[in-house]
């Protein structure tokens, strides 16, 4: 019998963490060559796997890495990134982020869609135009710089550690005057296909015509952790593959 060989400080931490228990929800991923380098991947849970999932297979195989996902609320995904433990798909470079992640080149735009009830409907051309009103969030996930910075002294926010579903209830229950949804396009039809796909009638909201903000969305990990030379691969894999990844924000 043959002794395993002693698993590494990362490896040993990521165990603690969690990261060896299969990720919850989202559908098998591609088949990927044992030689390629296994590398935990976290994104979270409020994000749209079906979306996230086959880009995930893209940049994987161009990359030539074996992701090892991780589905879970944002909280955890950004302390993940902090203590280097897993790379985090879905965060952005706020200016607190900055000294602390590295990031990869920008995957997409988010496009920051407003979403409020069919009988108050609400089309702000600006954060401005949204002072005092009551706002659903994901508690820890970060809106972009203008949006975070406004979330008190402009808005009012209505913190959830929930999905679209939950912010969507609380909207419906009055608790809030809007919810801010993340799309990776401004197509109003497929942030409706969501909702629907929460379990929401699209009729009973009004969606903002145009998005309140447009910001990167980035793969990070900490400045200092082993895995941040892979974030050079994924540069390379994203110039690689740019067409194939508009085709997906697209569809």
């Amino acid at each position: 019998m043959h002794a395993r060989p002693p698993l590494s400080d990362l490896r040993r931490r990521q165990l603690l963490a969690g990261l060896a228990l299969p990720l919850l929800g989202a559908r098998p991923a591609r088949a990927q060559p044992d030689t390629w380098p296994p590398v935990p991947m976290a994104y979270a849970q409020a994000a749209n796997a079906d979306f996230v999932e086959p880009l995930l297979d893209l940049l994987g195989h161009a990359a030539r890495l074996r992701w090892e996902r991780s589905r879970l609320p944002a909280r955890r995904v950004l302390a993940l990134a902090e203590q280097g433990l897993a790379l985090a798909f879905g965060l952005g470079p706020t200016p607190q982020r900055l000294g602390q992640l590295a990031f990869s080149k920008p995957v997409f735009y988010g496009q920051l869609m407003l979403i409020s009830r069919r009988e108050q409907p609400l089309s702000p051309r600006s954060v401005e135009d949204l002072r005092g009103r009551r706002v659903c969030v994901t508690r820890d996930a970060s809106y972009g710089q203008e949006l975070d910075a406004a979330l008190g002294p402009v808005l009012r926010p209505e913190p959830t550690a929930g999905d679209l579903a939950t912010r969507l209830r609380m909207l419906q229950g009055g608790r809030c005057d809007a919810t801010l949804l993340t799309h990776r396009n401004d197509n109003l039809q497929q942030v409706e296909q969501r909702l629907l796909a929460s379990g929401f009638t699209p009729e009973a909201f009004h969606i903002a015509p145009q998005p309140l903000a447009r910001d990167p969305v980035c793969i990070a990990v900490a400045q200092q952790s082993p895995l941040r030379p892979y974030l050079d691969r994924i540069d390379q894999a994203l110039a690689l593959k740019r067409d194939a990844i508009r085709q997906l924000i697209e569809r």
